[in-house]
């Protein structure tokens, strides 16, 4: 499953559909990226799963625009239930790869937090996501 155009709700300051919160290239350790999404905490993406499942996979990192600064977590929920969270994320460090099993469901949900460090400089990139393995 591709998470673009999948979106049903961002309660998020910005969502950028292949571009950060900003409107800016996606741009990790000096490295241009194509697809994915780029948002700033703290946000809520829900995309419906509509029968999909198997391994979320995706890149994480905290894009070039905040200059090494800034840092987020990513804490994932099907149907409200927290299934994994990632380590935490920071400027300048390299990107962290996710994958995590996603079970049956009908929503899932991404929250982005700051960290417990204000989100100042937090423009948080996942690239690349989707859902590998899935079923119908």
């Amino acid at each position: 499953m591709s998470f673009h155009r999948q979106m049903r709700r961002a309660a998020a300051p910005s969502v950028g559909e292949n571009l950060t919160s900003q409107g800016t290239p996606l741009k990790v350790r000096g490295k241009l990226y194509m697809i994915g999404l780029g948002t700033q905490p703290p946000s809520t993406l829900d995309f419906p799963l509509r029968g999909a499942h198997g391994t979320l996979v995706a890149t994480l990192a905290i894009d070039d625009l905040a200059q090494r600064n800034g840092s987020a977590q990513i804490t994932v929920f099907v149907d409200e239930k927290q299934i994994g969270r990632s380590p935490i994320i920071r400027g300048g460090e390299k990107p962290v790869d996710l994958r995590m099993r996603i079970p049956r469901g009908k929503i899932l949900t991404l929250q982005i937090s700051d960290a417990m460090d204000g989100a100042d400089y937090d423009v948080i990139d996942l690239l690349a996501p989707e859902i590998l393995n899935t079923g119908r």
